[in-house]
């Protein structure tokens, strides 16, 4: 049997990480386990907590949380219940390698069913180039599971818009639904999909069959985090409460705490503290508007949105390569992804990756915004970058990669 050679090359990116993983994996701890300074430590010991203690804590080891969605905790216990914490942590990276390697299959997908084979196989070079794409598996957060389990609700998501298949749409749903375990923030993610619905006129009896069967899949995947919540705060929290500290940062004009500091004290009840941050984010927007007045307004709306962007999610060098050349090739993605946006025929579909684009500049307005709420866009902007590339320069290597 002929192994194409486009598996031959996710084969080859899954064996560079895994060398990564075995020979420098604890080079990417972010935090310290003596003082529990990052998230990455603070989740592993919440997977800790859930197999010893059966409770879900982060900040404190005295108190539940619901500061934080359970999904990556209980991954990680899943690890715990059959290594010990060092060797779970290892297993968990070779995991993620793995998912690393679908993923960039995914793009892969994404960018045949949008465009064609030629710049599906372009978007997988370019993919496979990026050194972020080697850092994130090594780090013990949210982002790939989720990038993973995103990019496979939006691949179902275009096959159902394509073929009107039920199927698909169900799929996509249940993908949707478990990354909602990881980062909420795209819970809103179904009003693209309806966007979608509208501008192609879809039959409204089939919309309404979709939405209703991903409705019930939503509500009994979510229902388990709904029930502990309730029972514990005695009140419907559908995923946390923890927006007051993000959106309290956004208010620093250009993110310079040094302007109009407020200090405050947290006690350990996280439900008033983040009520408390939320009331200091209303006070601190007036205020600062008031005195910045339209240049608060572009930064806030504007100049603090492009920090998605601007900077690579890559906080630890891989293989020598240091942040400055890394920036170089992120630069290159994002400027000719936003070409590729501009140049791409217009078709449903396109249309759909780029209604992605704008859903999460519009969802995280308010919130302090960085490089690593930004990662799971890049392979949108991989794909559009793939697109302007293989018709600038009319290549064709899917030849090579049959």
């Amino acid at each position: 049997m002929v192994v194409k050679k486009r598996f031959i090359l996710i084969f080859l990116f899954v064996a560079v990480l895994i060398f990564i993983s075995a020979l420098y994996g604890n080079k990417f701890y972010l935090g310290s386990f003596a003082s529990m300074n990052n998230d990455d430590v603070k989740y592993i010991r919440s997977g800790i907590y859930i197999l010893k203690k059966g409770s879900l804590i982060y900040k404190s080891k005295n108190f539940n949380t619901v500061y934080i969605m359970p999904g990556l905790p209980f991954v990680l216990a899943a690890f715990f219940r059959f290594f010990s914490v060092l060797d779970g942590v290892f297993a968990f990276r070779i995991f993620q390698d793995i998912l690393q390697g679908i993923s960039a299959y995914l793009i892969y997908l994404l960018a045949k069913e949008v465009f064609d084979e030629k710049v599906a196989i372009v978007a997988l070079i370019i993919d496979i180039l990026y050194l972020p794409e080697y850092f994130v598996p090594q780090v013990v957060l949210n982002e790939c599971i989720f990038k993973f389990l995103f990019l496979l609700s939006i691949y179902f998501a275009i096959k159902g818009t394509k073929t009107y298949s039920f199927k698909n749409y169900i799929l996509s749903g249940l993908a949707w639904s478990l990354s909602l375990y990881f980062k909420p923030v795209v819970a809103l993610f179904p009003i693209i999909i309806a966007l979608v619905w509208i501008k192609k006129k879809i039959d409204f009896a089939f919309a309404l069959r979709v939405s209703s069967a991903i409705a019930v899949i939503f509500i009994a995947i979510m229902m388990p985090w709904w029930i502990r919540n309730y029972n514990l705060y005695d009140r419907f929290i559908p995923f946390t409460l923890s927006s007051g500290n993000p959106m309290l940062q956004a208010t620093y004009y250009n993110y310079d705490n040094s302007i109009d500091f407020i200090e405050y004290e947290t006690g350990d009840d996280e439900i008033e503290n983040d009520k408390y941050e939320l009331y200091l984010t209303r006070v601190r927007f007036y205020s600062q508007s008031k005195k910045f007045g339209w240049r608060y307004v572009y930064w806030y709306l504007i100049k603090k949105t492009t920090y998605l962007f601007t900077r690579p999610f890559y906080w630890r060098d891989v293989f020598g390569v240091g942040l400055k050349y890394v920036a170089f090739v992120h630069n290159f993605i994002m400027l000719t992804g936003i070409l590729g946006i501009l140049f791409s025929r217009k078709n449903i579909l396109s249309d759909f990756l780029l209604y992605i684009l704008i859903y999460f500049v519009l969802i995280y307005i308010p919130y302090f915004t960085f490089s690593r709420y930004g990662y799971p866009l890049m392979p949108i902007l991989i794909i559009f970058s793939a697109f302007l590339l293989q018709k600038i320069f009319f290549f064709d290597i899917s030849r090579n990669f049959k």
